[in-house]
């Protein structure tokens, strides 16, 4: 049992039990490791031994001499079905290389919702269920489950974030009764973002495209940022997770000072950055420099909120939403009369 790249332990061995430590060899031939699989799409299950290692096995703790070997089922059903499978506390190795303390950091709820957040941004839709469950346990409420999937919309975009839905409905994860902003006057969370660079970024906005703009103003930050469910610095840990992988930094750097005037510390910034980058899907060498370009990114948020903001974050602020009843959960709609078999 040991460490991979993005999960706490290796679920099971087949064969001998052998220590494996940090720096160390996967020595013995007998030794198969099948673990979680995190940043692939293909299957649930990695396979690893002597022979044949997984990428993932390819990081701080877990040293092989061989390259990847992935097989998609493990061999027994038992071990597919493995009850913790999802339900396992996916720690990131954060502390390692960290610029901020650590203790400083994502409380574990948090955390937890950044990796559901994360994990629906990758289409990790076998994960959901399992990293829903891990939030919950930390003290997640349904809101703030039900709010961080629908903020998938903001980045992800409206099919993923129904697919993550429909995954997390199926497996009973989601509550039905969960009020968001629908229609109506928009709230002023694009405001609060953007604080004193307001009117510049609505201007450049509106240059590349108006009617683009007013879609993000009216309907991203109007409706889906401006939903109760989560509080404003918690939406920033999961757009600051997502931009900084997605090498989106002149972005990042504008959402890490809104992180910061919300509360966030720069660890926690940290962390949900270094989330992103865990669980991406594309290789370590491509993530490489986009990594150090998210740090730097995060070092000048870090030095110009400090210069700007000498006394520390203001209260965190709450959207202001013009019109209470546009925050509901809408009744069905009523029969379109299309598609209904004529009356005889």
């Amino acid at each position: 049992r040991g460490h991979t790249r993005c999960m706490h332990k290796v679920h099971a061995c087949i064969g001998p039990a052998h220590p494996v430590t940090k720096g160390g060899n996967m020595l013995s031939s007998t030794m198969t490791a099948w673990v979680p699989r995190v940043a692939q799409a293909l299957g649930p299950w990695m396979r690893a031994n002597a022979q044949g290692s997984v990428y993932a096995m390819q990081h701080r703790w877990i040293k092989t001499s061989c390259q990847s070997s992935i097989e998609e089922k493990p061999p027994t059903k038992e071990l597919h079905g493995h009850p913790t499978f999802g339900e396992v506390d996916f720690e990131e190795d954060l502390g390692v290389g960290a610029i901020y303390p650590k203790e400083q950091g994502l409380a574990a709820k948090d955390k937890s919702l950044v990796q559901l957040y994360t994990a629906g941004c990758n289409h990790y839709w076998q994960m959901l269920p399992g990293l829903a469950d891990s939030a919950y346990k930390r003290g997640a409420s349904p809101a703030e489950v039900s709010t961080t999937v629908r903020h998938l919309v903001v980045f992800a975009g409206y099919a993923p974030c129904l697919a993550a839905t429909i995954a997390l409905k199926q497996a009973g994860k989601l509550s039905d009764d969960v009020p968001g902003k629908v229609g109506g006057p928009p709230g002023d969370a694009f405001e609060l973002v953007y604080d004193k660079v307001t009117d510049v970024v609505r201007g450049k906005l509106t240059k590349w495209d108006p009617v683009l703009a007013e879609y993000i103003r009216l309907h991203l930050y109007g409706d889906v940022y401006s939903s109760p469910g989560l509080t404003m610095r918690q939406k920033q840990m999961l757009t600051v997770s997502f931009l900084g992988e997605a090498n989106m930094h002149d972005q990042l750097y504008t959402h890490l000072i809104a992180a910061l005037r919300f509360g966030a510390t720069p660890a926690a910034c940290e962390q949900a950055i270094r989330i992103g980058f865990h669980m991406s899907p594309r290789p370590a060498v491509v993530l490489r420099p986009i990594r150090k370009s998210a740090m730097r990114a995060l070092a000048k948020a870090v030095e110009k909120f400090t210069h700007d903001y000498p006394n520390g974050p203001a209260p965190e602020p709450e959207v202001a939403i013009p019109d209470p009843a546009s925050v509901r959960v809408p009744p069905p709609p009523p029969p379109s009369g299309k598609g209904t078999p004529p009356k005889k």
